[in-house]
């Protein structure tokens, strides 16, 4: 959420700077934690999407759920999104991303946002 705003998102997937990204797969070299993120103004316990990220993590209302991913989680990257109403000073992208091979996170999109996990620098992630 942005302020009191949903954030909202375009697919950049074809941009030549980004496009290079899809189909890449990584394996995590360190636990990652996967929420489990409620997007409801009234904070219900229902999971809309879920967000990965290194530890320490977030907390608050819209947390409804928290699972560790082992090392060696391995995911694809099957899309690159941008926020459209994002304050400009924080990273306005993230990776929609496909864990493999198969996993209980299917049931809804699953995401990297650029300023949890900067994927070009971390030491969590390794390229397969």
């Amino acid at each position: 959420m942005v302020g009191c705003k949903l954030k909202e998102f375009s697919d950049i997937s074809s941009e030549p700077r980004v496009s290079k990204l899809i189909g890449i797969k990584y394996i995590s070299k360190k636990e990652l934690f996967i929420y489990g993120i409620s997007n409801d103004p009234d904070y219900k316990k229902v999971v809309d999407d879920y967000t990965v990220m290194e530890p320490p993590g977030i907390g608050g209302p819209e947390v409804v759920s928290k699972d560790i991913l082992p090392i060696g989680t391995s995911f694809k990257i099957v899309k690159v999104e941008r926020c459209n109403n994002c304050f400009p000073f924080k990273a306005n992208e993230r990776l929609v991303i496909e864990l493999l091979p198969n996993s209980k996170f299917k049931d809804r999109p699953v995401t990297i946002d650029s300023d949890r996990i900067d994927i070009g620098k971390t030491d969590a992630l390794v390229r397969m």
